[in-house]
């Protein structure tokens, strides 16, 4: 920079640079959907297998809501209704005297974009969404196994092809593919083991995880359910998956977004029967769907007509809120997904992602006590840790759990362990990008030491690390015959070693009262 010469008395101002290099924190709060959407193209261009991030749910209904309301693109499924025989029937719903229990069609059911609303209901800011194809058929008949449901349109290799998109991209931090549980078992584990496969490589995400077998356990099934699951996932790479079990009894959907297009294949006839039966006959409800019958189908009369039924008939009122109640029963990992990332945002991805109230969320599919949970918590042989979703009174729904499915591993059992860990490996390597054009000599080195130590001190000074001292917290070591040797300086390699004390959560605190009482 030329010398300025100053002639006449005066102040002078001049901008000086003190740029320098120096590390950013990398974004750890991006999340990535894999799986099936209403529609896949946008303004005449494909969005499938393309990571799209989105900041709203108004993003995601412009380029991949389509029609949402037209026949077979509805985020809501279609229910079949079946003559109820046991009372532990799911959805069991009595109308006019006789019980139902409200069946969903397998080819109806999808989870993406229903975990999506939970993802921002519960604080989540950024989402990429990865669309595996739009929603295929119904199949025209009910589940034969509601607790268990196989959507024949959701394909292992679609989803796969989908997850194979997210090797390039660096922002998502987790991972989530709510329509793998509408696989079979073995598919499911399938995907799950590759999804594991991925963070492991690239070593810049995790994977969070639904218990398929959540949907609707029992008291004296649940732990054959647990060790099935866990049997399946395989051993490899399971500091990089996050389980989460049972599934959430969400109010998300609202009662508007359902209709009578939502019954039997979105037949109005079909209800005949059941809102004007011979021993309880309804002639208003009976003209009303008469006039559905033959009528056009718009969206204003579709919206007057459901009205008009919902004024005349109790019974499909009732089976409005049955059907409500069965399409809010919700995989739980776009929840969570959405309390990590705000937990990010507020403390850091060192803080436990748990003892966090869920948003949009009325009940859980099994409450379990603390003597139910432990084996889920911590199981000795397969080191799998599931966390449990917990119902406390006067607390609401509550994450109760920060395990990852490493549950034996000394350092990375703990859910802020591993994000810490891929927190720092990104913003230090995106961080010394900077000095890959320096000179490999001992200047290079201590600024590499300098940029990394004050970007750990940062860190130690939000509460990231242990230690009362920086010395406890963190080491950096960077030089010839430190960490390089002369073999390196030929290769052209520079190798920083980086040490942190890493915090873990106070799962348990143990206390020792004594009482003094006041007759001693």
């Amino acid at each position: 920079m030329p010398r300025r010469i100053y002639r006449t008395p005066g102040v002078y101002v001049e901008e000086v640079s003190f740029t320098s290099k120096s590390i950013n924190s990398a974004s750890t709060s991006g999340a990535a959907f894999i799986g099936y959407t209403p529609v896949f193209e946008f303004e005449g261009k494909s969005y499938r297998f393309l990571p799209t991030k989105i900041t709203s749910l108004q993003e995601f209904d412009d380029i991949y809501g389509g029609t949402f309301a037209a026949r077979g693109k509805s985020p809501v499924p279609i229910f079949h209704l079946e003559t109820s025989t046991s009372s532990t029937d799911l959805d069991r719903i009595n109308l006019n005297g006789t019980d139902y229990s409200i069946v969903p069609d397998p080819g109806t059911v999808y989870y993406l974009y229903q975990s999506l609303r939970l993802f921002f209901s519960n604080g989540g800011k950024e989402a990429y969404i990865v669309s595996t194809g739009s929603y295929g058929p119904a199949v025209g008949s009910p589940a034969p196994d509601p607790k268990s449901i196989v959507n024949p349109n959701v394909q292992l290799k679609e989803l796969l092809a989908g997850l194979a998109k997210l090797e390039k991209e660096t922002e998502p931090s987790l991972y989530l593919c709510p329509d793998s549980v509408l696989l079979s078992p073995n598919e499911n584990a399938e995907m799950m083991q590759n999804m594991l496969r991925l963070n492991a490589k690239t070593k810049s995400a995790v994977s969070l995880f639904d218990v398929g077998e959540g949907k609707a356990p029992e008291v004296g099934s649940y732990l054959n359910d647990i060790a099935s699951f866990r049997t399946r996932l395989g051993d490899e790479n399971l500091s990089y998956g996050i389980a989460y079990y049972p599934f959430l009894e969400a109010n998300i959907i609202r009662s508007q977004e359902i209709d009578y297009r939502n019954v039997i294949n979105g037949d109005p006839s079909q209800l005949e029967e059941i809102l004007n039966p011979p021993n309880r006959p309804n002639r208003e409800a009976a003209s009303i769907l008469q006039s559905i019958s033959e009528s056009p189908q718009t969206e204003t009369s579709i919206s007057e007509y459901n009205k008009k039924l919902e004024s005349v008939s109790d019974e499909y009122r009732r089976l409005e809120l049955g059907m409500q109640k069965a399409a809010n029963r919700l995989p739980p990992c776009g929840a969570v997904a959405g309390v990590i990332a705000k937990t990010d945002l507020q403390r850091g991805a060192w803080k436990a992602p748990a003892n966090v109230a869920l948003q949009g969320v009325s009940n859980i599919s099994l409450q379990l006590t603390n003597p139910q949970q432990a084996p889920l918590n911590v199981d000795p042989a397969s080191g799998k840790s599931i966390n449990v979703i917990r119902s406390f009174p006067g607390r609401g729904i509550l994450v109760w759990g920060t395990r990852t499915l490493a549950g034996n591993h000394s350092e990375l059992r703990y859910v802020p362990a591993r994000r810490t860990l891929i927190f720092l490996e990104q913003s230090i390597a995106r961080g010394l990008q900077a000095f890959v054009f320096e000179p490999n000599d001992a200047n290079t080195w201590q600024s590499i030491c300098q940029v990394t130590e004050s970007f750990l001190q940062s860190l130690w000074r939000a509460g990231a690390f242990a230690g009362q001292s920086q010395n406890q917290a963190f080491k950096v070591r960077c030089g010839y015959g430190v960490t390089m040797n002369m073999a390196d300086l030929d290769g052209g390699l520079v190798k920083i070693q980086v040490g942190v004390s890493l915090l873990r959560p106070a799962e348990f605190v143990i206390m020792n009262i004594t009482l003094r009482l006041s007759s001693q």
